[in-house]
């Protein structure tokens, strides 16, 4: 079975929407933010702030984190994340990201992984 494709979360007023009346779970590495829509295709945003550090640093960050949330769990249709990451994310290893990523998918009830990815 293949995976859903991601669409990309773009628009200032999709991410306000998505604050106003989505969930919000805190981890370590990354705060969270689920709204279940109602469109076909899981679509995800990955932020990070300034507080990180240089542009190259974030996005060398959003780059790594795109690829855990493409190889992860997969996500279910009509719900619409966005990532905010923290500074722990900095140093983590791609292993514990991709685990993280994955317990705080089925913690939020977001989607489901198989683990052979």
């Amino acid at each position: 079975m293949q995976k859903a494709r991601l669409e990309r979360l773009r628009g200032r007023r999709v991410f306000d929407e998505v604050f106003a009346r989505g969930r919000s779970a805190s981890f370590r590495h990354f705060h969270l933010r689920v709204w279940v829509t109602g469109s076909d295709a899981p679509r995800v945003a990955i932020a990070a702030g300034k507080r990180l550090g240089a542009a190259v640093v974030r996005n060398r960050l959003r780059r790594r984190w795109r690829e855990v949330v493409r190889r992860g769990p997969e996500l279910r249709g009509g719900v619409t994340v966005i990532l905010v990451l923290r500074g722990a994310a900095l140093d983590a290893e791609y292993s514990e990201m991709v685990r993280r990523w994955a317990w705080a998918v089925e913690k939020a009830g977001i989607g489901r992984w198989s683990g052979d990815r």
